[in-house]
């Protein structure tokens, strides 16, 4: 297997547990605490924005789209493979390993990078704080 994804044998079992841990913590992190703390974010931006509290449909859309994706993305999986010609229990060409090379390390990079874009959305944490702020004040107006 480590000669399908290019790995070298001589490195160190540790270095490649190292290099493992940290794409999954990165991913972890990405995924998990980004996404996780961008929808109430973007809830309380919506409402802040637009005077309008779209809660149940921002958490519905999401789960729809973590759905979808998840269809989409096997579906290109076996897309993929069948675009390298890859055959099961058989000895791959090199054309094949090339792309099955290229499936599992340039084109998720790609996707990876794409993904980053979320990072130019101005909201952070000291913008997040004025808009609860500003709710807060408008919810206190409204209810006294």
């Amino acid at each position: 297997m480590d000669k399908i994804i290019g790995i070298d044998n001589n490195i160190p079992i540790y270095e490649k547990i190292i290099l493992s841990l940290g794409t999954g913590l990165s991913t972890f992190y990405y995924i998990v605490i980004k996404k996780g703390t961008l929808i109430p974010m973007s809830v309380d931006y919506s409402e802040w924005k637009f005077g309008i509290n779209n809660a149940g449909f921002l958490g519905s859309i999401s789960n729809f789209t973590q759905i979808l994706s998840t269809a989409i993305g096997n579906g290109i999986i076996g897309w993929l493979l069948n675009y390298v010609k890859y055959e099961p229990n058989v000895t791959q060409t090199n054309s094949t390993l090339t792309g099955l090379k290229l499936t599992i390390s340039i084109i998720p990079a790609i996707i990876f990078a794409l993904g980053l874009v979320i990072h130019l959305w101005d909201l952070d944490q000291n913008k997040h704080k004025k808009i609860i702020s500003d709710l807060q004040i408008y919810y206190e107006k409204k209810n006294s």
